[in-house]
């Protein structure tokens, strides 16, 4: 019997396993289920739209990760880089491996005095590494000057009231002092018109300033003072204020402009694409290019929670719609399954629904061991059937062997 090609493609189950770990699971049980004639596995977690988006595309194509010593958020030197593609001229960064929360000191008194500098960094190396693609996804970052930093590192000037240029890096309080951005001095890629694509992957529509502005959110408001926030508040109010002369636009209040600390809203003067989770989960992850590129004999997925209500699981219902039009016979584990499912998508001739008790209070040892039971149990019926049918083709059935009645 031929090895099986199967396409592991989950997404998380609850807050207790992430897409990886559940795939990691389904992984481990297919191996103890098929010992002594494995099958050929792919992995691919699926992220579901607001979280592990850049593992997931670093895991559908093939990538080299460039590790490099940049800026932080808190001017220390910290480890960074980028994924550069193996094939094209693509490269994608993800803000979190640059300013995200792991970056934080053991001790600090002021959150608000942070930059960007090191995201800028980053850029400016993909750039030097020919990369015109670049993709750069806005995740949660600690540094709050609205981007003025990345422009900073990429060449652009910071000038106050009296075209005097501010120093490097300067906080988002600082920023109250800015009058003027010049981008004259901006990378050379980056002021040829065409020359460079950059495509921002945002999740939310944050914007810069305002009651619902960067300053006010979730990360200054828990670690800083409240001089700390209205001194930002001024800051990035200033920072808004000289991008917009640039922009011919108020940005202030514009969506996206306070993605990532505001980082958006460096990115808009760079003329950055910008794109939500959704649609470039479309664009980048190309589900239907997956199962083409394989001749899969099964897909196994699965959800935590089953619902179009769950716009978290929404990666494994478009993959099993996809699996269903190509009649990718697909086995779902699901936990809880709620209402609003279409019903061909889970009832065909080519989709097995394996409901298991998992709960979102099951710790992450009890949700493993009821998946990998489950799957252990349907790989080796699978197995079984398929050695039946083996046997049959190979030595054919007695009809005075089998019971008619």
């Amino acid at each position: 019997m031929r090895p099986l090609n199967i396409l592991l493609a989950p997404s998380g189950f609850h807050n207790t396993l992430s897409a990886s770990a559940v795939a990691d699971c389904l992984e481990a049980a297919i191996n103890v289920a098929t010992a002594g004639n494995p099958p050929i596995l792919r992995k691919f977690p699926l992220c579901n739209y607001r979280q592990d988006f850049s593992r997931t595309l670093q895991q559908r194509y093939g990538w080299t990760w460039i590790n490099m010593v940049v800026m932080g958020p808190y001017r220390d030197r910290v480890e960074a880089g980028f994924w550069k593609s193996n094939t094209t001229d693509t490269a994608f960064l993800d803000v979190e491996d640059i300013n995200g929360s792991k970056f934080l000191p053991a001790n600090f008194d002021d959150s608000t005095n942070t930059t960007s500098y090191g995201v800028g960094q980053v850029i400016q190396s993909v750039l030097d590494a020919g990369c015109n693609r670049i993709i750069v996804i806005g995740g949660y970052s600690i540094a709050f000057d609205g981007g003025a930093g990345m422009l900073q590192a990429l060449g652009a000037k910071l000038l106050d009231a009296n075209g005097k240029e501010m120093g490097a890096a300067p906080g988002g309080p600082e920023l109250s002092r800015l009058v003027d951005i010049d981008m004259s001095g901006i990378h050379p890629e980056l002021r040829t018109r065409g020359a460079v694509r950059l495509e921002t992957v945002y999740y939310s529509e944050e914007v810069l300033c305002g009651p619902n502005g960067v300053a006010l959110g979730d990360g200054p408001q828990r670690d800083a003072s409240m001089e700390q926030i209205e001194d930002l508040t001024f800051g990035l109010e200033a920072f808004g204020l000289a991008a917009s002369k640039i922009l011919h636009e108020v940005i202030q209040e514009k969506p996206r402009s306070g993605i990532s600390g505001g980082l958006g809203s460096g990115l808009m003067l760079l003329n950055s694409h910008f794109l939500s989770s959704l649609l470039a989960a479309d664009m980048y992850f190309d589900l239907p290019g997956l199962i083409d590129e394989t001749p899969w004999d099964l897909l196994i997925t699965g959800a935590g929670y089953l619902s179009t209500d769950n716009e978290l699981v929404q990666p494994t219902l478009d993959i099993m719609k996809v699996a269903r039009d190509r009649k990718v016979r697909t086995i779902v584990v699901v936990g809880l399954a709620g209402d609003g499912v279409p019903a061909d998508t889970v009832i065909n001739e080519t989709t097995t629904v394996i409901q298991i008790p998992g709960r979102p209070q099951f710790s992450a040892e009890e949700t493993q061991s009821i998946i990998s039971m489950a799957v252990d149990n349907c790989i080796r019926t699978l197995y079984l059937g398929m050695s039946f049918v083996e046997d049959v083709k190979e030595n054919g059935v007695q009809s005075d062997t089998m019971d008619t009645t």
